[in-house]
């Protein structure tokens, strides 16, 4: 992934958590799991 297609989905996170579309992190994942997950959504 280069750094625009980062920017981008960092964009649309952001976007989706003002929709009161949120996403969290599970208990058991380590914070490196989490970010892969979220960067294939």
């Amino acid at each position: 992934m280069n750094k625009q297609e980062f920017y981008t989905r960092v964009q649309q996170s952001s976007a989706q958590k003002q929709a009161g579309q949120t996403i969290t992190m599970q208990s058991n994942e380590s914070s490196e799991d989490f970010i892969n997950r979220l960067l294939s959504m």
